[in-house]
Parts: C-alpha cells; structure tokens; sequence
C-alpha cells in the first residue's frame, strides 16, 4: 500500500475578506509534484476575486494524493456555505452508450459546470465535473472535480479486432512500470508504437521500438504517471492491442 503525501496547507498572502479596496488574494498550496484546486487550475498559487471556499489537492511523487482543509474568501459579507460533495451512482469509467448520475449534498441552489441547475445530472461523456453550492444570492461554495472517463467505441473496435500479436502486460495494476511481453507474427517488426495515454484520450507516454521476430520483452517506466487508469495500445496497423492499465 502507497503512503498518501501529508494534507497540503493553503496559504494566503493577505486577508481572505475581500473588500472594495481589497479586491483580491492569492492562495498558495505546500510544495508537491502535482496541484488540483477546487477551481480546476493546475498551478501552485491561485489568485481568487470572489467569494467561496477553495481546497487543493496534490499528487506525490508515489501517484497517491491529499487535499487540504478548506479555505473560505468572503466578499459583501457572504459567508460561502459548506463545500457540496459530489456522488456518483456507480463507477466512473463508462463503455459507449452508459450513463452515470452525479448528485451533490443538499443546498438550496445548484450550478453544474455543465450549467445545469438541478441537484443530479446525468453524465455520458468523459470529463471533469464540478457542482456549485448556493446559500443565497451569488454566495456559494465549489466541490471538489470529479472525473468521468469514457472507453471511446474506436478502441473498443480496435481491441476486438486485432488478434495477430501475442501481447501480455503486467504487473496490473502496477507502481512504476510495466513489462510488455510481445510476440509477433511478421517478420517485419521495426517502428511499433507504444502509446499510453489517459481517459480523456491525451497521449501521455510515446514510444518506438524495433523487435525481432518471435518473442520480445520490453519494459515501460510508468513513473511520470499519477495514479489513476489509462489506455496502452503496443503494436502498428499489422498487428495492435490495446489493455487498461492501473496506476496505484
């Protein structure tokens, strides 16, 4: 079992109560490998200009992550209310044609980053989701993203399509790497392509490789990987598989 990184600590520059000659303040997380706040940025420090209640959470450099206390901005003397927490009604890595229902805590208002309004949606393609929790007026405190990945029906085609190549990968789930073992079929085996890539179809990690004829075993360093799930396609338009792969 991976240690997760100790809770990140959010610290502002200056007053978080915003006033007409204090129009703003800059939040900044602890040191990590990688940041996620409430807002969706992805740097370090955030400048924030309205009201709410912002949260980090960071990745070590083990793939495991933490997310910090909350940390309320007051602005015309709004109190934000508390953090809505977002739920999903069954696992988040759908196939083509499923549906997931993503449903907040109580509060009496609501605002998707979908721009829907209701406590519930009802979500078919991949991304990252965000609801916001209203007390009244315009004060309102942001969830935490939730991300939603979906298995393209390309891939799916592909994976079922390709038997040529003898291909194993494992250890699965893993920590660190992979190793690929790749037995192939044609005696022309230079240029094959691994790519991994993530949910949202990025390319993460891009390699090419010259085997031999018959039995070949490569290894994969995974370690600029967070954890998480994603996609390993080995092979060219000959021969090609694609595997799921788990990163703890």
């Amino acid at each position: 079992m991976l240690a997760a990184p100790a809770a990140p600590v959010i610290t502002p520059n200056s007053s978080t109560t915003l006033t007409s000659s204090h129009t703003s303040v800059t939040l900044t997380s602890s040191t990590a490998n990688q940041y996620r706040w409430s807002t969706n940025a992805s740097t370090r420090s955030i400048s924030v200009s309205t009201q709410g209640i912002y949260r980090v959470s960071i990745t070590g450099t083990n793939g495991c992550t933490a997310t910090s206390a909350p940390v309320a901005v007051i602005a015309n003397g709004c109190t934000p209310p508390p953090v809505p927490v977002v739920t999903a009604s069954g696992p988040t890595i759908l196939n083509p044609g499923q549906t997931v229902t993503l449903t907040s805590t109580v509060a009496n208002g609501y605002l998707w980053s979908t721009g829907a309004t209701t406590r519930s949606i009802v979500v078919t393609t991949a991304g990252s989701y965000t609801v916001r929790a209203y007390r009244a007026g315009y004060c309102f405190a942001t969830s935490l993203p939730l991300t939603v990945g979906v298995i393209s029906a390309r891939l799916r085609n592909q994976e079922a399509e390709i038997e040529t190549a003898e291909v194993k990968i494992y250890p699965n789930p893993t920590s660190g790497f992979i190793n690929i073992d790749y037995t192939s079929t044609f005696s022309e085996t230079k240029n094959i392509p691994i790519l991994i890539s993530d949910l949202s179809g990025r390319i993460r990690i891009e390699k090419t490789i010259d085997l031999e004829p018959g039995y070949n075993k490569i290894a994969v360093d995974l370690d600029a990987l967070s954890a998480g799930i994603y996609f390993c396609l080995v092979g060219n338009e000959n021969e090609r598989r694609i595997f799921k792969v788990v990163v703890e």
